[in-house]
């Protein structure tokens, strides 16, 4: 079949049937073969006549494949020779195809730039806005902002978003929070989710005005039904802390619920501590898999602590490791002393289980320095270093690890100069704390100390301490009172 015939029509009209040609080629089910007379209409004109709307819309068609195969170079022609003869939409295509490179381009911002340029003078709103986003980008903020803002003058949500964090930021105009929020309320009005979240934000700060939360509610409430996560989870936190209305936790499980089945990760961590809080297990461990397989190590475990808790230990292990390759002190310290002595099927390792415990301890896990200090101590699993195992007791008194014992084991370190410098006013006091806390051992080591001395205060000191350790059980003290060393 040849080409259709072109009646001798004005230009006007010979534009309004080229769009009418192309919705036959649109509609048409048999492909590019039955699209070709509507191809070859639009060719006709766009080669004799020389109609730039005619060559815009055989760029497109050549660009797309419709009514012909797809042609990036011959799109480029038409669309250039359209360019050039003033067409907007062709200058605005030429131009973003410089500006990302496609159409066989090599990115060219420059050339990018200058034909949107022409086109934006021309009214094309999207060439606003691209040429104000390429302009803010290559530095030009102040004339950026400038096309921005005239493009969400004409309606371009987009534009009219960018343009509202301008005003927020004072990036190429002064900064004005209350035309930050006046743009942003434009394009959530015209269904722009982020816009709407952002917006809410801006309400509930107050920075243009007095705090608005029910306007922010309604706001967050429009953007998390229109599928926005993060809007989902702002009023979770709004109803969690109560910022303006009273706080609800029922409302903010529910809305953290809503943003985690939206797929937000963000979401997972507050709503199963929520409902671990609740004692709602059942309903958080879900959660807590769905986390943990994301690789979240929190989630991970929190996981091995449940199962431990039940006594469940080969459920407890691939958590447990999980969360110890990750990096967490806990999950090393737990896995390092099960592997001291094996468990459930895990054989004994006592090597691997001093490099658990190290990992952990240089993570800040005091228990996890306080065992290492007593392994180097006492030569198990590892060769007998006192200078390591005071170290490392140095390092869980540090971390917070308060017990006698420990107290002690470095009173004498201290005390005796064993693995590192003498400190005999140091160990004494340490042992004071230890035996005050009702370690035996502490207390006859006082003892041993100051019966070694010939002075009186000292021997007066050490009849008091060995008779605090026979108090406290210690057979030794016991013994030396029975031979009368110190008689009633």
């Amino acid at each position: 079949m040849g080409a259709l015939p072109l009646p001798n029509e004005t230009r006007m009209d010979t534009v309004h049937h080229l769009r009418a040609l192309l919705v036959v080629a649109a509609v048409t089910t048999g492909g590019a073969q039955a699209a070709s007379p509507a191809f070859e209409a639009v060719r006709k004109v766009a080669e004799t006549v020389g109609t730039p709307s005619a060559q815009f819309i055989l760029g497109q068609m050549y660009e797309h494949g419709q009514g012909t195969a797809a042609d990036s170079g011959q799109a480029l022609h038409y669309y250039r020779l359209a360019a050039e003869q003033g067409y907007a939409k062709a200058q605005y295509r030429l131009g973003l195809a410089h500006l990302e490179g496609f159409l066989g381009l090599r990115p060219d911002p420059e050339q990018g730039r200058l034909w949107l340029t022409r086109a934006a003078a021309q009214g094309h709103v999207e060439a606003q806005y691209r040429l104000g986003l390429a302009l803010v980008e290559a530095g030009q903020v102040q004339e950026g902002a400038q096309w921005l803002i005239t493009a969400a003058a004409s309606g371009q949500r987009e534009a009219q978003y960018r343009t509202a964090h301008l005003f927020l930021h004072g990036e190429g105009v002064p900064a004005d929070p209350i035309e930050a929020q006046r743009w942003m309320e434009e394009a959530a009005a015209q269904g722009h989710r982020t816009a709407a979240r952002e917006l809410a934000e801006l309400l509930l700060s107050g920075a243009a005005g007095a705090p608005r939360p029910d306007r922010a509610l309604r706001w967050l409430r429009w953007a998390a039904e229109q599928g926005d996560d993060g809007a989902a989870l702002a009023i979770a936190r709004l109803y969690e802390e109560g910022d303006g209305l009273p706080a609800d936790p029922a409302k903010a499980v529910e809305w953290y619920r809503r943003a985690a089945e939206m797929g937000l990760r963000a979401a997972y961590a507050p709503l199963i501590r929520h409902l671990l809080e609740l004692g709602r297990r059942a309903e958080a461990e879900p959660w807590l898999e769905k986390a943990a397989r994301a690789g979240s190590a929190d989630a991970a475990l929190t996981l091995a602590r449940l199962r431990l808790e039940d006594g469940r230990m080969q459920a407890a292990l691939p958590w447990l490791r999980q969360a110890a390759e990750a990096g967490k002190p806990e999950a090393q310290r737990r896995l390092g002393l099960i592997l001291r002595r094996g468990a459930h099927g895990l054989p004994a390792d006592p090597a691997r289980a001093v490099w658990w415990l190290t990992r952990a301890a240089e993570g800040g896990d005091a228990h996890a320095a306080y065992v290492l200090g007593r392994l180097y101590l006492d030569g198990r699993g590892v060769a007998r270093n006192a200078h390591l195992a005071r170290q490392w007791l140095e390092a869980a008194r540090k971390g917070g690890e308060r017990r006698a014992v420990l107290d002690r084991l470095l009173g004498r370190l201290y005390l005796y100069g064993q693995g590192g410098e003498k400190d005999e006013a140091g160990g004494l006091d340490l042992l004071r704390r230890a035996a005050g806390a009702g370690d035996a051992e502490a207390a006859f080591l006082l003892a041993e100390f100051h019966a070694a001395r010939a002075g009186e205060e000292d021997l007066a000191a050490a009849e008091r301490w060995y008779r605090r350790a026979a108090e406290l059980g210690h057979v030794g003290a016991q013994e030396r009172l029975g031979l009368g060393f110190f008689p009633e």
